[in-house]
Parts: C-alpha cells; structure tokens; sequence
C-alpha cells in the first residue's frame, strides 16, 4: 500500500488529499466526512486498500488543516474538481453532513460518478428537526473559546453517542479535538436548503447511478426516514449495520465488508473482469 499526498487545483487555492492505493488499483473510493469530523475519521477503510481500492481522503472547508473559506455551496465545486482528479471508476461514501453534500452533488452531476455510498445524511427539502443539532448554542460556546463545553456537550449528544462501544468512546473525542467552529462563523451549517425531494427519484432513474445508503441500527428517526425516502423513491440498496450516526468508525470492519461487496457486486457484473474484494 503507498501513502501519498496530493494538491488539487481549486478556483480560490488547493485542496490537500491523502491518497492511499494498492500496486493495481480497480476504482477510487472518495471519502466525504461529516460535521466536525475530518479525514481521519476514514483511517478504518484503509483496510480496504488491499482489496484493489485506492481511497482518497480530504479536509472539507473549515474542517481540520483547510484554511479555504467555509461555505456547503463552494464545495459543490471542490467536489466536481476532486472527481475528475482520478481516472474512472470514482465512486464516493459520505457520512453525515457529506452524504448531504453528495446528494446535492447526484442531483446536479449524476453522470461524474460510478455510484455513491450514503450514511447517516439529510435530503433538502424533506422534514427535518431543525433543532436535532443546536448550531447555534455550539457557535456561542467555540466563539467563546469553550471549547471544553462545546467538546462535553456534542459527545454526549445522540449523533455522536448512540451506539459507540465504551471502548471507543476516546477515540471518537479525538476525532472532534481539533475542530474550530470556522464552518458555524461564517454561515449556518444547514445553509444549502433547495428542496431536491421532487427531483431526486427521476435523477436516480434516469441516471441509473447506484446507490447504497447505510442503515444503522441507532441512527437518529429523522435520519433514517430521510434513509427510507432514498430506498422507497429512489431505488437505494438498503445496507443494514451495527452501532449508529458513527458506524464507519466505530465499526469499520463490518462496513469494510459492506462496502467491498457491494462493489464486488457492480464491478463484477459491469463488466465480468476483476472483481474486488474477492479475497473475503
């Protein structure tokens, strides 16, 4: 497995991402991480990389070292500069806030992706509880400088709480010590609210584009309604998992399989050559 860092050339600077990738990659798999996560919460899929998997991880805007200025609707253009980077088949797993930002993405380019992997993220336009995460009370508290609060108080929360194995529990604090609120300073975090709930079952049939969303058993209610839209209208292959909103981390060896079978599955049916994950 070589371990490289990249520079992708944006429209108001560059987008720092780690690559890892075996000697004979089959496809990329990009990794769009959640609010007040960062890359790191994706070092569990390296064990994907033998698998002939080359897996790109990136710091989304204001999260962890991008300095670039935060804003959900700018990185809609980072997305489409990031895809066209590697040589096809891209296909993507967003968790969260980056399932979110992948939706929007199907809905305007369905065609610049292979096929799209969803966890845990929220469709504009359907109910939502719009007080589920209480943005502005966080935004007081990092503004501030509380950061020991802030910290308390969204690792207790459900989303970040419900399913995580007392084992993990630290781990999962590490992954949010270095977040810093620029995201909240300069713009709600739920800012992008075109309703996409009307177009999205004809994108993805007329698209054909495959789409997996990720059930896990503890995810919050709104979450796995907004699951159930995209399994119901859109054609999404359901993919059952243990633990909850974390279930990339917390349980990265059972997505580890998911993931490798399903696109085991695609692969070898697109075109009946090399299928991945055939060492499972």
């Amino acid at each position: 497995m070589r371990h490289s860092e990249k520079e992708v050339p944006l429209d108001d600077g560059v987008l720092s991402v780690s690559i890892w990738e075996p000697d004979s990659p089959i496809l990329t798999l990009v990794c769009v991480h959640g609010w007040t996560l960062d890359r790191h919460s994706f070092s569990g899929q390296q064990a994907l990389v033998p698998h002939g998997v080359r897996l790109v991880a990136f710091d989304r805007r204001g999260f962890g070292s991008n300095k670039l200025p935060p804003g959900l609707d700018r990185e809609l253009a980072d997305l489409d500069q990031l895809f066209v980077h590697f040589p096809s088949p891209v296909y993507a797993f967003g968790v969260s806030q980056g399932a979110r930002l992948l939706v929007r993405y199907a809905a305007q380019s369905p065609g610049s992706l292979a096929g799209l992997f969803l966890q845990g993220g929220l469709v504009d336009g359907l109910p939502a509880e719009i007080n589920e995460i209480p943005y502005a009370r966080y935004a007081s508290l990092l503004r501030q400088g509380n950061q020991s609060a802030f910290s308390k108080e969204w690792l207790a929360h459900p989303l970040m709480r419900s399913g995580v194995p007392a084992e993990q529990l630290s781990s999962v604090a590490e992954l949010i010590g270095g977040y810093e609120g620029r995201d909240l300073f300069t713009a709600p975090a739920n800012s992008i609210s075109d309703d996409l709930s009307g177009v999205l079952p004809s994108v993805f049939a007329s698209s054909g584009l495959p789409l997996w969303v990720i059930e896990a058993a503890h995810e919050s209610e709104a979450r796995r309604a907004h699951a159930r839209f995209l399994i119901e209208k859109c054609g999404a292959i359901p993919v059952p998992m243990p633990g909850g909103h974390l279930c990339h981390f917390t349980h990265a060896e059972e997505m580890n399989a998911r993931l490798l079978a399903a696109l085991g599955a695609i692969r070898h049916g697109a075109d009946g050559g090399q299928q991945i994950g055939s060492q499972l």
